[in-house]
């Protein structure tokens, strides 16, 4: 399944609100989406964070340590 970053991102979105770990969250966002990179998976979790922000402060929270920890180096 290809997918876009706001496909990524509202996938991740919807996973932050329950309890789960930024490795959980990369883990469980790759099996739904086998071809996305990290790299695309940072964009989406990022973008997310902007839009969540000011509205939903624990998810918001839960994409950035996603972001943060999925942007090392490999794919």
């Amino acid at each position: 399944m290809s997918a876009n970053v706001d496909e990524i991102g509202i996938t991740l979105e919807e996973m932050a609100r329950h309890a789960r770990t930024p490795k959980e969250l990369l883990k469980a966002v790759k099996e739904r989406f086998p071809n996305a990179s990290k790299k695309l998976i940072t964009r989406a979790a990022i973008q997310r964070v902007i839009i969540n922000a000011g509205i939903d402060i624990p998810t918001a929270d839960k994409l950035h340590d996603l972001a943060i920890t999925a942007r090392g180096p490999g794919d």
